[in-house]
């Protein structure tokens, strides 16, 4: 079996664990559901999984560093979940992620950590908005993510500066930082984005001039 799909539905019991027994699975979909408890252990051994979406559900409990052995990852959708704990660093160590979507759970913690080494060049969509992070964004965090085009980080408590190796996104196209604890200066080069469509930076605690617009923003 290479796909299963049961996503809208009522199904309300734990996410039985015999599911990892498909080890040719590529897309597992239990989306939409009222699924409990946590993620059994058995489905981090399948490593041919594209797909995974467990997404509004009532999942909880902590991701473990074990999902970075899902090593052919395209799409990863866990929102709308009660998901705890910090967020495992080892899903940045998975290459071919294309969409991460961790938001609308109760993550804490701080940003994981992103080895030097580690190539996200595949990485289009990051979304950890609304959970309760904390802390500095790594300065290095954005130098791996060279064809981000989406990033939303929006009502988590983040603070600092945003670091100055977000103007490396040269295709960003959506950035939501709203609702945190971000401060200092907006950086003047954020106008080198020419294709950034949607800018969310409202309710942090930037100051300074407010001069990030260039030739080619309309302000």
């Amino acid at each position: 079996m290479k796909t299963f799909t049961f996503s809208t539905n009522s199904f309300s019991s734990e996410i039985p664990s015999w599911i990892g027994a498909f080890t040719h699975l590529q897309l597992l979909n239990l989306s939409s559901n009222n699924f409990t408890g946590v993620i059994p252990t058995s489905l981090f051994n399948l490593s041919k999984l594209s797909i995974f979406y467990l997404s509004s559900n009532n999942l909880q409990g902590y991701i473990p560093e074990a999902i970075g052995n899902l090593y052919s990852l395209r799409l990863l959708s866990l929102e709308k979940n009660e998901f705890s704990d910090s967020i495992p660093s080892s899903i940045f160590n998975i290459s071919s992620l294309e969409q991460i979507d961790f938001s609308n759970n109760r993550f804490s913690g701080a940003m994981p950590a992103i080895l030097v080494n580690n190539t996200m060049s595949s990485l289009l969509m990051l979304d950890f908005g609304t959970n309760n992070l904390i802390g500095l964004l790594p300065p290095n965090m954005f130098t791996q993510f060279s064809n981000l085009e989406k990033l939303y980080l929006h009502s988590n408590l983040f603070y600092g500066p945003i670091p100055s190796t977000l103007i490396g996104c040269k295709r960003l196209k959506i950035l939501s930082l709203s609702n945190n604890h971000f401060e200092g200066r907006i950086h003047k080069d954020i106008g080198n984005l020419t294709m950034l469509q949607v800018l969310h930076l409202a309710s942090n605690n930037f100051s300074g001039r407010f001069r990030f617009c260039s030739y080619s923003f309309t302000c």
